[in-house]
């Protein structure tokens, strides 16, 4: 039982080591691990295998334990016994989920978390939401607001998107509400991961506009 508990332990140990390694390249940002499903699989699987795991060190403590079973050898059979059924379980249980993890999209080409951001705007601002930071197409809101938040009339808003390696991409906006304080992309696109800049130029009146920017990373 002894040198059976070494020999499982060793593969065991090899298949958690390697099986963590896989995922973890398929887990870009870390904070995909518990925004995506398929990262909310992971740790599910990853929890599920440490249980199987202190349910097989219990059983192999017991059974290389000679004052435990010269004390109670039935207790700890029996001990010895259940230990091994849950791991049995468990196991069972950690092949489904891996199942479910395999048939799932990688973390790291699934990450993609909405933003909202604010830029200054004279004594108003700009509220700019982005409903998918996954390079290519993008949907992009723009609102104008006053300081209490109300919507700001606007003649007309306009932007572009660039980065460190791409110059100024024409954003077309379309106003989404009649007084102009809200407008929206119609095909916005970020064709490259990395940090992303909207510049917003906007036009309050025929005499008054004002240009600022609002900066997002794309994955």
């Amino acid at each position: 039982m002894r040198h059976w508990s070494v020999t499982a332990y060793t593969c065991v140990l090899c298949l958690v080591v390697t099986g963590e390694y896989q995922a973890a390249r398929q887990i870009s940002p870390v904070q995909a691990l518990w925004t995506t499903s398929y990262g909310i699989t992971l740790l599910i699987k990853s929890g599920l295998v440490i249980a199987m795991l202190a349910a097989a060190a219990l059983a192999h403590r017991l059974a290389v334990s000679p004052a435990a079973r010269e004390a109670a050898p039935l207790a700890v059979a029996r001990v010895v016994h259940r230990s091994v059924q849950a791991e049995a379980a468990i196991g069972a249980v950690v092949l489904a989920v891996t199942a479910v993890l395999s048939a799932e999209a990688p973390a790291r080409t699934t990450y993609a978390p909405p933003v909202t951001l604010a830029a200054p705007l004279g004594e108003d601002h700009v509220s700019v939401q982005v409903s998918t930071t996954r390079r290519g197409p993008q949907a992009i809101t723009i609102r104008v607001l006053g300081p209490a938040g109300t919507p700001v009339p606007a003649r007309s808003v306009t932007a572009t998107l660039s980065s460190q390696h791409v110059a100024a991409l024409n954003v077309t906006l379309r106003k989404t509400a009649a007084n102009g304080s809200s407008w929206a992309s119609a095909a916005a696109v970020a064709p490259l991961p990395g940090s992303w800049t909207l510049t917003i130029n906007v036009a309050l009146t025929a005499a008054t506009a004002y240009t600022t920017s609002a900066a997002y990373q794309v994955w």
